[in-house]
């Protein structure tokens, strides 16, 4: 037979003897701490300056003269002037990509329409800008603040031998394209390696841009 033996017992009693004990405790640690645990020296101090900071705007403006044409068959030409400005704080070079884009009447259908067949460039700009075999013109100077390309073409002329479907529409967008000059952004921003390009077309470019970098 299991039994619970309850033990009864004077609650002040106890009370009385765990306030001894811990009184004890606490004495105890007091003397043997070393009398430096017993201080906390603490300081602080802080200062504000205002600095003013000059903020450099990095921007460019694509400007035309274009002049709206009526219909046009083989051979006629649309004058089309582009030139880019630097309007920002800070030197750039600059490339531009030409999207030619030939529709049907449908308007859905494209219809070929490629730079040396059935479009030409006139008074493409040679002397200032290089085709980079991408589909990009990269203007081969540094364009400070304030400054403007030269102009990368006059007109466009469409081939004497096209052949479109009747009220076919063609547009032509330029996108112009920036980045600061500092060494080797452009090779970055542009080809996605910063290293040295030989040969080719965009040697020609990078030959022309590297000795201008920063």
């Amino acid at each position: 037979m299991n039994r619970i033996f309850l033990i009864l017992r004077n609650p002040r009693a106890r009370r009385d003897a765990v306030i001894a004990a811990v009184a004890m405790a606490v004495s105890l640690a007091l003397v043997f701490l070393p009398a430096d645990t017993l201080a906390w020296m603490a300081s602080s101090d802080s200062k504000t300056n205002e600095l003013s900071v000059m903020q450099y705007v990095f921007s460019q403006q694509l400007t035309e003269i274009f002049e709206q044409p009526g219909a046009l068959v083989g051979g006629d030409a649309v004058t089309k002037i582009n030139w880019v400005k630097n309007d920002g704080d800070i030197p750039f070079f600059v490339r531009v990509k030409v999207f030619p884009v030939l529709l049907a009447p449908d308007g859905a259908t494209h219809l070929e329409a490629r730079f040396g067949k059935q479009l030409h460039y006139v008074n493409l700009n040679t002397a200032n800008w290089k085709d980079g075999g991408d589909g990009c013109f990269y203007y081969t100077g540094k364009l400070a603040p304030g400054a403007s390309t030269q102009p990368l073409f006059e007109k466009i002329r469409l081939d004497q031998e096209i052949v479109t479907d009747s009220d076919a529409v063609l547009t032509v967008t330029l996108i112009a394209e920036t980045v600061e000059t500092r060494q080797w952004h452009y090779r970055q921003a542009w080809w996605g390696s910063g290293d040295e390009v030989n040969g080719g077309p965009l040697g020609e470019v990078d030959q022309a841009l590297r000795v201008l970098a920063q």
